[in-house]
């Protein structure tokens, strides 16, 4: 069964990190704690988004304002390059999901706010989560329904519930059934069929673009 996730590997090191940027939006992370954040929105250690898109981002922390290019990062005392490859990325009116290192089209996915590293899983009935995925996007699986499942390490019981809002780049659907699994029953959060099969999924080579 194909795992499937929207992971991107942080661009820069430094205060704020920036890992993806969209039209709209942006993955950003201050001291290790990570979210997609709108522009207009606030973020993870008061990070102001001003403007998102063609990897760029407007910020305004700590009383300054600058941009950042996808692939650096900034602290207090400046802006700092970094390297790496994102996995996923905004390319015109999509999403475009390259493969990770293991192979897998993984991208860094919005559930709620939070940014979740998910493998884009075709074969999978439902977006899956683990439990720490789950409590990181504050969704509360006791107030969800049992149900049974077969997972790679054998049968499990779940929890199914509905997220709020799934994002993925400029790409935002409410209402979204998911189910949490065990953290040992999957390698990464899934982004099943509850998700792609209200999007337009389109192979482009090695990459698949989400529209």
């Amino acid at each position: 069964m194909c795992l499937g996730f929207l992971q991107v590997a942080p661009l820069s090191a430094g205060e704020i990190t920036v890992h993806a940027v969209f039209d709209g939006q942006a993955v950003i992370s201050v001291d290790g704690e990570r979210a997609v954040v709108a522009e207009g929105e606030s973020g993870p250690g008061g990070v102001r988004v001003l403007q998102a898109g063609g990897g760029r981002v407007q910020v305004e922390f700590a009383g300054e304002t600058r941009w950042l290019d996808r692939g650096a990062g900034a602290s207090r005392g400046g802006v700092t390059g970094g390297a790496g490859g994102a996995a996923g990325k905004a390319v015109g009116p999509g999403v475009t999901v390259y493969t990770d290192s293991r192979g897998v089209h993984s991208l860094t996915v919005g559930v709620n706010g939070r940014a979740i590293t998910m493998e884009v899983d075709r074969e999978a009935e439902s977006v899956m989560l683990r439990e720490r995925d789950a409590e990181r996007a504050g969704v509360d699986a006791d107030a969800g329904n049992t149900v049974h499942l077969r997972t790679e390490r054998g049968r499990v019981n779940a929890r199914r519930v509905t997220l709020d809002e799934v994002r993925v780049g400029g790409i935002r659907r409410s209402g979204v059934s998911a189910v949490i699994v065990p953290d040992d029953h999957i390698h990464r959060a899934r982004l099943g069929r509850t998700f792609l099969d209200r999007v337009e999924v389109e192979p482009s080579g090695d990459a698949l673009i989400l529209r």
